[in-house]
């Protein structure tokens, strides 16, 4: 992914914060949802001056790839869940 889903749009979506993940250069902030049997994780990367890297999105431990999903397919993916 290339473009973030603001905090507040994961938010809205009922995903929620957990705590988050330190490393030396860099940190995570992970947001997540528990539906069904379904676990869907948004996990967004900066580096330790606040400066974004990247975004990502795993379901059921398994990293999505290809296309941004925007907030738009996100919530669709939360109701098919």
């Amino acid at each position: 992914m290339n473009k973030k889903i603001t905090t507040s749009a994961l938010e809205k979506l009922g995903l929620k914060a957990e705590p988050r993940v330190h490393e030396d250069e860099f940190y995570f902030d992970v947001h997540t949802i528990n539906k069904g049997d379904s676990t869907l994780d948004v996990v967004t990367s900066y580096k330790t001056n606040d400066l974004f890297i990247d975004q990502y999105i795993d379901f059921n431990g398994e990293t999505l790839k290809g296309k941004h999903i925007g907030s738009f397919q996100l919530e669709a993916l939360i109701k098919m869940m």
